[in-house]
């Protein structure tokens, strides 16, 4: 049976700011030989969609390219929220109710924001903690959902002192059926990362 394909990956758009991507294009070739383009690319590690390792906040934690490639492919849900006030908090009771019935052991778990991006709501120490004893193996963020409080990584700990990955930044969440899906997040295979963008497609 055909399935969509969704990417929830956000464009990188190189603006021109100091923390943004930067892109070279390079001309190589003469009357001889075809003329080819080459691109030169810097990419930030938190550009965009990106995903975070352990070592983001541990020295001695795993890097990107620690991960188990296994770790960014498989089946998982979107456990969707919609706040009627600005600043409000995502808690243990909200995420339970929102994932209880489909989330399990292995699943790779995305929280979205159906709200206004000025609603954006912070997940608690308290959520995360459920997220991780239900056995999620990675989780992901919309581009309108806070993972902690400006300042804190403490909600960012819970998830990265138990090897799970955080994708930050996801878009399209919205175009998802609401039942389980299979997921793609591919990081780059490059040694001694602690974030590294990442392409996610969901199989919906």
């Amino acid at each position: 049976m055909p399935r969509t394909i969704i990417d929830a990956s956000k464009p990188l758009v190189p603006d021109g700011s100091p923390d943004g991507p930067r892109t070279q294009i390079f001309e190589t070739g003469d009357i001889r030989q075809p003329t080819v383009r080459v691109s030169r690319i810097e990419i930030p590690g938190e550009s965009g969609t990106h995903v975070l390792a352990p070592y983001y906040l541990d020295i001695n934690g795993a890097t990107v390219r620690d991960i188990d490639v296994a770790t960014f492919l498989g089946e998982g849900m979107v456990i969707r929220f919609k706040l009627g006030a600005p600043d409000g908090y995502i808690g243990e009771a909200e995420v339970a109710e929102g994932g209880s019935a489909l989330l399990r052991e292995g699943d790779i778990a995305l929280l979205a924001n159906l709200s206004t991006p000025e609603m954006a709501p912070t997940l608690t120490v308290e959520a995360a903690e459920w997220i991780v004893n239900r056995g999620a193996k990675m989780v992901g963020f919309d581009e309108h959902f806070k993972v902690d409080m400006d300042g804190s990584y403490e909600t960012h700990r819970v998830f990265l002192e138990a090897g799970v990955p955080i994708i930050r930044n996801l878009v399209n969440l919205d175009k998802c059926s609401g039942g389980r899906f299979a997921a793609m997040a591919l990081p780059l295979s490059m040694e001694g990362l602690a974030s590294s963008p990442v392409r996610v497609l969901l199989l919906d």
